[in-house]
């Protein structure tokens, strides 16, 4: 995994913008702030565009960016595939 991406407000398109809105929405009740645009780091919530498994439509949903360790409960990046395990 990545350790930070960055999404740039300027030059997002509709679609994208559309996107953004709509996860936007969906993280007014939780109480972390959503990041949209600039430097994505781990820990931060950001749109993440996905497939619903109940209704199987694309839609956008705010989550947590990053991967825990699934013991020990630290973050994981920068990892190789041949040592992940």
């Amino acid at each position: 995994m990545c350790g930070r991406y960055y999404i740039a407000k300027n030059d997002m398109d509709e679609m994208l913008a559309a996107y953004v809105a709509e996860a936007l929405a969906r993280s007014e009740h939780m109480d972390v702030p959503m990041r949209f645009s600039g430097e994505i780091r781990p820990t931060d919530i950001a749109p993440v565009i996905a497939t619903s498994a109940s209704r199987r439509t694309v839609s956008a949903y705010p989550m947590r960016w990053g991967f825990r360790h699934p013991t020990r409960g630290m973050l994981v990046f920068y990892t190789r595939r041949e040592t992940a395990s």
